[in-house]
């Protein structure tokens, strides 16, 4: 089962509403590790394919819906 960080409901001025969901995670996860010579290079990886795997099942899902996906690091929030 998938929980997302935050579920966002916005509306725009015409009172329109639209729904996002928003996963926050280091942008470290967000990559596939590279270098196999670590000691955590399994956990790194298993990791990064869970994580992969809950974004595009939760993609689906927001397209189903039309809804918005957004995966957000420390690189976009603290630009």
């Amino acid at each position: 089962m998938y929980f997302p960080d935050f579920v966002v409901k916005l509306k725009d001025k015409s009172g329109k509403e639209q729904t996002l969901i928003v996963e926050v995670k280091p942008y470290k996860q967000t990559m596939l590790p590279k270098n196999k010579k670590t000691k955590s290079f399994k956990e790194e990886t298993a990791r990064y394919l869970i994580n992969e795997s809950k974004w595009k099942a939760a993609q689906k899902l927001c397209e189903e819906n039309k809804w918005q996906f957004k995966l957000l690091t420390e690189k976009n929030i603290f630009k």
